[in-house]
């Protein structure tokens, strides 16, 4: 299967789960972010962070895991499994 087909197939199993857990038999990785939305409420309206600050967190929280990062001994851990993908 090439990658394209093997994105598509996942994006279109995770469309229809609520599960963010990785695909062990995945061939190429994947970095999963779920951010979970609060609702506020201010004035009676509903206010929902933006995409570019859901996209900025996520980053944020993928790059943030440099800082367990060994790279005298280089590898994936608990602690940078989305960073070493």
């Amino acid at each position: 299967m090439q990658l394209h087909e093997s994105a598509q197939k996942r994006a279109d199993y995770l469309a229809g789960d609520s599960s963010t857990e990785p695909d062990d038999g995945d061939l190429y990785g994947e970095n999963i972010f779920q951010l979970d939305l609060f609702i506020t409420l201010e004035d009676s309206e509903i206010s929902l962070p933006s995409l570019s600050e859901a996209v900025k967190t996520a980053i944020g929280k993928w790059y943030g895991e440099i800082a367990h990062y060994d790279f005298d001994n280089p590898g994936q851990s608990r602690n940078t499994d989305q960073f070493t993908q």
